[in-house]
Protein backbone atom coordinates (compact mmCIF):
# COMPACT_ATOMS: atom_id res chain seq x y z
CA UNK A 1 0.00 0.00 0.00
CA UNK A 2 1.68 3.88 -0.69
CA UNK A 3 2.46 5.64 2.13
CA UNK A 4 -0.16 8.43 2.00
CA UNK A 5 -2.00 10.96 4.63
CA UNK A 6 -5.57 9.15 3.93
CA UNK A 7 -6.31 6.22 5.98
CA UNK A 8 -8.57 3.68 3.31
CA UNK A 9 -11.53 1.86 5.73
CA UNK A 10 -14.69 0.35 4.13
CA UNK A 11 -14.95 0.04 0.33
CA UNK A 12 -13.11 3.16 -1.49
CA UNK A 13 -14.07 1.81 -4.60
CA UNK A 14 -17.81 2.32 -3.49
CA UNK A 15 -17.68 6.22 -2.40
CA UNK A 16 -17.79 7.15 -6.62
CA UNK A 17 -20.18 5.32 -7.47
CA UNK A 18 -22.15 6.48 -4.25
CA UNK A 19 -21.56 9.83 -5.10
CA UNK A 20 -22.68 10.11 -8.56
CA UNK A 21 -25.57 8.38 -7.79
CA UNK A 22 -26.98 10.02 -4.72
CA UNK A 23 -24.34 13.23 -4.26
CA UNK A 24 -26.69 15.64 -4.09
CA UNK A 25 -29.15 13.83 -1.61
CA UNK A 26 -26.23 13.62 0.91
CA UNK A 27 -25.20 16.41 0.71
CA UNK A 28 -28.60 17.93 1.69
CA UNK A 29 -28.48 15.29 4.99
CA UNK A 30 -25.12 16.76 6.17
CA UNK A 31 -26.64 20.32 5.50
CA UNK A 32 -29.56 19.22 7.82
CA UNK A 33 -27.18 17.50 10.24
CA UNK A 34 -26.17 21.19 11.09
CA UNK A 35 -28.98 22.35 10.83
CA UNK A 36 -30.07 20.36 13.52
CA UNK A 37 -27.17 20.91 15.70
CA UNK A 38 -27.71 25.25 15.09
CA UNK A 39 -31.30 24.42 16.51
CA UNK A 40 -29.72 22.37 19.42
CA UNK A 41 -27.28 25.05 20.39
CA UNK A 42 -29.87 27.49 19.94
CA UNK A 43 -32.37 26.22 22.13
CA UNK A 44 -32.64 27.96 25.94
CA UNK A 45 -29.85 26.57 28.77
CA UNK A 46 -32.84 26.05 31.29
CA UNK A 47 -36.08 23.94 30.29
CA UNK A 48 -38.89 21.84 31.29
CA UNK A 49 -37.54 18.03 31.82
CA UNK A 50 -40.19 16.84 29.40
CA UNK A 51 -38.66 19.21 27.01
CA UNK A 52 -35.42 18.24 27.74
CA UNK A 53 -36.40 14.36 27.42
CA UNK A 54 -37.56 15.10 23.57
CA UNK A 55 -34.93 17.18 22.81
CA UNK A 56 -32.30 14.88 23.96
CA UNK A 57 -34.22 11.80 21.89
CA UNK A 58 -34.39 14.15 18.95
CA UNK A 59 -30.66 15.15 19.07
CA UNK A 60 -29.73 11.31 19.61
CA UNK A 61 -31.37 10.18 16.19
CA UNK A 62 -30.11 13.32 14.53
CA UNK A 63 -26.15 11.69 15.57
CA UNK A 64 -27.37 8.40 13.94
CA UNK A 65 -28.48 9.82 11.10
CA UNK A 66 -24.99 11.03 10.49
CA UNK A 67 -23.82 7.77 11.49
CA UNK A 68 -25.82 5.68 9.31
CA UNK A 69 -24.61 7.94 6.12
CA UNK A 70 -20.99 7.03 7.29
CA UNK A 71 -22.37 3.58 6.79
CA UNK A 72 -23.98 3.48 4.09
CA UNK A 73 -21.17 5.80 2.28
CA UNK A 74 -18.72 2.51 3.36
CA UNK A 75 -20.79 0.42 2.02
CA UNK A 76 -22.02 -1.23 5.02
CA UNK A 77 -25.86 -1.56 4.46
CA UNK A 78 -26.37 -3.93 6.68
CA UNK A 79 -25.18 -2.21 10.18
CA UNK A 80 -26.56 1.33 8.55
CA UNK A 81 -29.69 -0.83 9.02
CA UNK A 82 -29.19 -1.65 12.87
CA UNK A 83 -29.17 2.03 13.66
CA UNK A 84 -32.03 2.98 10.87
CA UNK A 85 -34.19 1.27 13.26
CA UNK A 86 -32.55 2.82 16.19
CA UNK A 87 -33.49 5.92 14.81
CA UNK A 88 -37.36 4.50 14.26
CA UNK A 89 -38.20 3.95 17.76
CA UNK A 90 -35.98 6.92 19.29
CA UNK A 91 -38.02 9.14 16.81
CA UNK A 92 -41.60 6.96 17.72
CA UNK A 93 -40.69 7.60 21.54
CA UNK A 94 -39.93 11.24 21.12
CA UNK A 95 -43.21 11.52 19.37
CA UNK A 96 -45.11 10.05 21.95
CA UNK A 97 -43.58 11.39 24.69
CA UNK A 98 -44.42 14.98 23.31
CA UNK A 99 -48.08 13.74 22.64
CA UNK A 100 -48.07 12.37 26.11
CA UNK A 101 -45.99 14.26 28.53
CA UNK A 102 -47.34 12.76 31.52
CA UNK A 103 -46.02 9.38 30.57
CA UNK A 104 -42.18 10.78 30.92
CA UNK A 105 -41.86 9.94 34.25
CA UNK A 106 -42.73 6.28 33.41
CA UNK A 107 -40.11 6.42 30.62
CA UNK A 108 -37.40 7.51 33.40
CA UNK A 109 -38.54 4.57 35.60
CA UNK A 110 -38.06 2.52 32.73
CA UNK A 111 -34.45 2.64 33.46
CA UNK A 112 -34.61 1.37 36.62
CA UNK A 113 -36.76 -2.01 35.79
CA UNK A 114 -34.73 -2.55 32.91
CA UNK A 115 -31.48 -2.36 35.34
CA UNK A 116 -32.59 -4.43 37.79
CA UNK A 117 -33.75 -7.03 35.28
CA UNK A 118 -30.38 -7.02 34.10
CA UNK A 119 -28.49 -6.91 37.52
CA UNK A 120 -30.71 -9.68 38.18
CA UNK A 121 -29.62 -11.86 35.19
CA UNK A 122 -26.27 -11.69 35.73
CA UNK A 123 -26.69 -12.61 39.15
CA UNK A 124 -28.61 -15.50 37.99
CA UNK A 125 -31.55 -14.80 39.99
CA UNK A 126 -34.18 -13.86 36.98
CA UNK A 127 -36.09 -16.35 36.35
CA UNK A 128 -38.65 -14.80 34.29
CA UNK A 129 -36.18 -12.98 31.60
CA UNK A 130 -36.35 -14.65 27.94
CA UNK A 131 -32.82 -14.75 27.92
CA UNK A 132 -32.50 -16.88 31.42
CA UNK A 133 -30.16 -20.10 30.18
CA UNK A 134 -31.97 -23.05 29.88
CA UNK A 135 -30.34 -25.50 31.92
CA UNK A 136 -31.28 -29.16 32.20
CA UNK A 137 -33.59 -29.76 35.43
CA UNK A 138 -34.26 -26.20 35.94
CA UNK A 139 -37.85 -25.10 35.78
CA UNK A 140 -38.55 -21.56 34.51
CA UNK A 141 -42.19 -19.44 34.91
CA UNK A 142 -42.43 -17.03 31.71
CA UNK A 143 -45.87 -15.78 32.77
Amino acid sequence: MANTDVTPFGFPDFAPTLLAKYGRALRLADAHSHLVNEMVAALPKEMKVEQAVIYGLVRMATTSWVELLILVGNGAGLGALKIARGMFETSVVAEYLRQFPAEIEDYFEYFHIISFKRIETANGTNTQSHIWPRKSGVKINMK
